[in-house]
């Protein structure tokens, strides 16, 4: 099978078939509590009075995050501790979920552990993803004023990302592009996000609205798994 980049670490086509495994696995056990379809279709944020269906998401969002692990030393830690958990137990947002991808890239494909990356979009953002490097990243190149302004690297070409909270795989380049055809279909299906940061306090927002926007402006950090 040819590389989409001559010497990439990883294939596209790995990336996705990580993302599938990291999705399954979640499935199995508490939903995560951070999307819901069908809530405030006007797209504001919804604060107390919900929809039955949104009271019901939100007790499942208790139930997983009563299962979610405290006191991991490491994102590598973090995923061990979760391929350990019993099915019932199982529970996992977008920071589980790349643990989890960068741990099934070091097992299943031998990634070296130096390649792999945390991306933790800070501020508004408030998202995280696995990073496939083909190269250690030095220190100095970790951290970037905005998701814009990582995405729009030269080197951001051969950089993988595994993001199964927002179930896209592509180079990082892409990133911003892909993450937003998948914020506007969620918006386009009725599904709306959790959101701590929104300009009308904590509840769930459209997609593709305030929440798209504050993604891209964000500061990002790639810590090392």
């Amino acid at each position: 099978m040819d590389r989409i980049l001559e010497g990439a670490a990883m294939l596209v086509e790995e990336g996705e078939k990580i993302k599938v495994l990291v999705r399954e696995f979640f499935k199995k056990g508490h939903k995560s509590s951070n999307k819901l379809y069908d809530v405030d279709l006007a797209g504001h944020a919804v604060l107390v009075n919900m929809s039955a269906k949104g009271t019901t998401r939100y007790q499942q969002a208790y139930e997983s995050d009563k299962h979610r692990l405290n006191g991991a030393t490491s994102h590598l830690d973090l995923a061990e501790k979760l391929v350990k958990m019993t099915i019932a137990d199982r529970s996992g947002n977008c920071g589980e979920m790349a643990a989890l991808s960068a741990y099934y890239a070091k097992k299943i494909y031998n990634i070296k552990r130096d390649l792999l990356y945390i991306g933790i979009v800070h501020g508004k953002g408030d998202h995280a993803f696995c990073l496939v490097s083909q190269e250690a990243i030095p220190d100095t190149a970790r951290r970037y004023a905005s998701m814009a302004d990582f995405t729009n690297l030269k080197v951001a070409k051969s950089w993988l990302i595994i993001d199964p909270w927002l179930n896209t795989v592509c180079y990082a380049s892409n990133y911003l592009t892909k993450s937003g055809e998948k914020l506007e279909k969620w918006a386009s299906e009725g599904k709306r996000v959790a959101w701590m940061n929104g300009s009308q306090g904590a509840g769930w927002y459209v997609p593709n609205g305030e929440y798209k926007t504050e993604f891209g402006k964000a500061p990002l950090i790639l810590d090392p798994f």
